[in-house]
């Protein structure tokens, strides 16, 4: 997704160049509309980029608690039963 979002910084750094260098105002005009939409799109993306790493870090705290209920358990050894036989 990291690298979706850094083509997305490309494209808008080349569109701003085009739109700096156009020459017609109906040419500046196209390259703003495209960087108004890549740059919502690379919000978007950014976005859902955070909520991932969000739901990852709250799955892990999760797992964290998980282990350490288990590192606080309390073990017992009990004998039930006990087997005698003999060979002979």
């Amino acid at each position: 997704m990291e690298h979706n979002i850094n083509e997305l910084e490309k494209q808008i750094r080349e569109a701003r160049k085009t739109a700096a260098l156009a020459q017609l105002l109906r040419d500046k005009l196209t390259a703003q509309k495209i960087i108004k939409a890549l740059g919502k799109t690379r919000n978007r993306k950014r976005r859902e980029l955070f909520d991932a790493q969000d739901a990852i870090n709250v799955q892990r705290e999760g797992l964290i608690e998980n282990i350490e209920k288990r590192l606080q358990q309390k073990w017992s050894v009990w004998k039930i039963f006990t087997i005698r036989w003999k060979m002979g």
